[in-house]
């Protein structure tokens, strides 16, 4: 876990939870406080070496940035990646999302860009090359927004639910093949409510939709999307949860979320 934000201060600690929790002490010059940003565990090829498992932190604020910085956790030391930029039009990025595609690439969708407005671009990270590509995506092209969720649902598919752009909340889906790079509008049954600051993690045929933000307050609630027949339920006996900007995982069949 890496970074925070509350009402006194942002922070840059690290944390781990196994048995216990423990602070970790990672070497090297770590990433300014920052929030806002997105992370994920990938390998990574760091000074020409065999790919490294990471944590990969991309983005956030105080400051919209355009950052990646890789922890080792093998070895626990912070690296700053220096992938060759776009152009100067990509701007920054914070309350985006970043899955990882394959063994190599990242798909960052969304967020905050550096004008202050709400994106719906989409960009890539080739970890094995340090290069920033903008992907050129068609079909059902979802609208700008911020806040959302998105997740691997199958091979080369990401989904994206949910979100904030401007005022408007959101509680559509959309589904982009990473492959051809087209978007596709799906129907959920029933549709869940509109949504921001939730996650959204893939287990076996099932996406989880935990906690977030309502128009009303605090979703309480857990959402499970089945993937095959594109309907949607509250979770049973799912506890009465006020989660949002949160973190979660799937493994060995449960949701962990912190």
């Amino acid at each position: 876990m890496f970074g925070l934000s509350d009402s006194n201060h942002t922070d840059s600690s690290t944390a781990f939870i196994g048995a216990q929790w423990a602070r970790l002490e990672p070497q090297g010059d770590p990433p300014n406080a920052r929030w806002g940003h997105a992370s994920l565990a990938i390998a990574v090829p760091l000074h020409q070496s065999q790919p490294q498992p990471v944590l990969l932190v991309v983005g956030g604020f105080p400051s919209v940035t355009v950052e990646v910085w890789a922890l080792t956790l093998r070895h626990l030391r912070w690296h700053m990646l220096h992938p060759l930029p776009l152009s100067k039009e990509r701007g920054g990025l914070a309350l985006h999302t970043a899955v990882a595609c394959g063994n190599s690439q990242v798909v960052v969708f969304g967020g905050r860009d550096g004008t202050g407005k709400a994106s719906n671009r989409l960009f890539v990270l080739d970890i094995t090359t340090n290069k920033w590509s903008r992907a050129t995506a068609h079909g059902q092209v979802p609208a700008p927004r911020e806040s959302h969720a998105a997740a691997m649902v199958s091979s080369g598919a990401m989904a994206v639910v949910g979100g904030v752009a401007g005022r408007v909340w959101l509680d559509d889906a959309y589904v982009l093949d990473t492959h051809t790079w087209f978007w596709t509008a799906v129907r959920l049954h029933p549709i869940p409510p509109q949504i921001k600051g939730h996650t959204m993690v893939m287990c076996d045929w099932r996406v989880a939709l935990v906690g977030g933000s309502t128009p009303g307050g605090l979703s309480q609630g857990t959402w499970l999307w089945d993937t095959v027949s594109m309907e949607t339920c509250a979770a049973d006996e799912a506890p009465r949860l006020q989660l949002t900007e949160h973190a979660a995982a799937c493994g060995d069949e449960l949701v962990y979320f912190f």
